[in-house]
């Protein structure tokens, strides 16, 4: 078993070397960063960007957008068809309502050019801050460690914030480092960042901006750069001073407590659910950021090994410190908080990526070779992955990835022929509603029982019978079951009895 099991670490040992060595032999003929990544991005996006139609929160997003032009409601107050929605900023809705405003109405495509366009900016920006510190072939590593992380590759074509916010958050970074290790300390770049950092809040709340406010202060004061204290008390004024009057403007009472429940501060669970949650989410958070969080690892265990002594503020070991205090405060923060989800962490994935492309050519033997190897081995798997996802399987199997629009077809198809308002359960089938180009209004429950005939209603099948003996005043017509989002749904037309 000994000698097997040896055999088996040798195969994995040449299998890595073949592969790097590959690898090492292409990056030259690689044409410049700012060509090779937007390939990779189109190759990673193009077909699945067309096929796919909306899933997970795309509904929410899209819905915002939609709200700008017949919402009949502020723009910055997002209505969620029809309910008001201030859990959060939303300004990613804002950026699709308005590059979707030439063509006046929202396309599929359009809706998710941010997250592509941020797929592109984070890798060049990860190439751009590594190419001073390791080969080619390193940094492109780095920025692939970010493109192929399985958190991104769920949400490669999703029109979500989590990309968007985590390359303009990284962007900060950049643009601090860059004047960090010349020594500057300009306000007019702590201003930018403080841009940059009040962009991040309004696509999701203040929490992404954290992981540069508490990582980098951290790291300022262990370095105890006192000078830059002005820049970055400057740079959070101007942050907060685009998300606080957000806030203040779209507050009403009751908002509290929906904030607190954002927040997650409305939980209490028990020490041994906590610790399960804690250990689930730590597992589940170092496969979503493989293989960057594989190769970081190695660069924090032999830290004293990769990373000599120096007094150069410029110096490869001083950006992996900064990187890691950026990835981590905010990481264990998240960790920690209950409730936290692995999506949270979007805003250190960048910096992990980044750390994982500074080790590419440092750890070169003993059991860190091992390991990096293995990190390049899951890279190469992901890339097939996505090759074979996006290029064979979402065209063979259309039908399973246009499903939502195609229910939406048959939906418009039924009210089309028989006008009426329609209504539906909060929350339910949200992901198709995008595709008509008639309104839809949700309700909750006990409005939704209140409807005004004639309508259509759509609601959960198994609710469907205890919804029509409320309503005996009411006729059921025409009727259209499907599934949306592995729901059973079932489309109802109301007439007065």
């Amino acid at each position: 078993m000994i000698r097997a099991a040896t055999s088996f670490y040798d195969f994995l040992v040449r299998i890595g070397e073949a592969l790097m060595a590959g690898y090492g032999r292409i990056v030259p003929k690689m044409p410049a960063g700012w060509i090779l990544f937007a390939l990779i991005v189109f190759l990673m996006t193009f077909p699945l960007i067309v096929i796919r139609s909306y899933h997970f929160d795309e509904g929410l997003t899209i819905s915002f957008a939609l709200d700008l032009y017949d919402g009949g409601n502020p723009w910055y107050e997002p209505h969620f068809f029809g309910i008001r929605f201030v859990e959060r900023p939303q300004l990613l809705g804002w950026i699709i309502g308005l590059i979707s405003w030439p063509f006046g109405e929202v396309h599929q495509v359009v809706a998710r050019l941010p997250t592509v366009l941020a797929l592109y900016g984070g890798a060049l920006l990860i190439h751009y801050l590594l190419k001073d510190y390791v080969s080619r072939a390193g940094a492109i590593f780095g920025a692939l460690c970010f493109l192929f992380a399985p958190a991104v590759l769920i949400k490669v074509v999703t029109a979500e914030s989590d990309v968007p916010l985590s390359a303009v958050s990284f962007a900060a970074f950049v643009l601090w480092w860059r004047g960090y290790r010349a020594g500057r300390n300009e306000l007019w770049r702590w201003a930018a960042i403080g841009l940059l950092l009040g962009l991040t809040a309004l696509f999701k709340g203040p929490q992404p901006s954290a992981f540069f406010a508490v990582g980098i202060g951290l790291f300022l004061a262990l370095r105890r750069e006192w000078a830059a204290l002005p820049g970055y008390v400057l740079a959070g004024a101007i942050s907060l001073s685009m998300v606080v009057p957000w806030y203040l403007v779209v507050y009403d009472s009751g908002d509290t407590a929906t904030w607190a429940r954002f927040m997650r501060l409305d939980q209490d669970p028990a020490f041994g659910e906590y610790f399960a949650e804690k250990a689930k989410f730590a597992i589940d958070t170092f496969v979503s950021l493989l293989p960057g969080s594989l190769a970081a690892v190695v660069g924090f265990i032999g830290f004293r090994r990769f990373w000599p002594e120096t007094a150069d503020r410029s110096s490869a070991r001083e950006l992996f410190i900064a990187l890691l205090f950026f990835a981590a405060a905010g990481t264990l923060a998240v960790t920690l908080w209950p409730g936290g989800k692995t999506r949270y962490l979007f805003a250190a994935l960048p910096a992990i990526a980044a750390m994982a492309g500074l080790l590419y050519d440092r750890a070169a033997t003993g059991w860190r070779r091992l390991f990096v190897r293995t990190a390049f081995g899951i890279l190469v798997a992901l890339v097939v992955y996505q090759a074979v996802w996006n290029w064979i399987v979402s065209p063979v199997f259309y039908e399973r990835f246009a499903d939502n629009r195609i229910s939406a077809g048959r939906v418009e198809e039924a009210v089309k022929a028989n006008p009426a308002p329609m209504y539906v359960a909060y929350r339910i089938g949200d992901t198709m509603f995008p595709y008509l180009d008639f309104p839809v209004r949700f309700k909750i429950w006990p409005e939704l029982q209140q409807v005004e005939a004639p309508a259509w209603v759509l609601v959960p099948t198994p609710r469907l019978e205890a919804y029509l003996a409320a309503r005996p005043d009411l006729v059921a017509g025409d009727r259209r079951e499907m599934i949306v989002k592995g729901q059973s749904l079932t489309l109802i037309r109301l007439d007065p009895r």
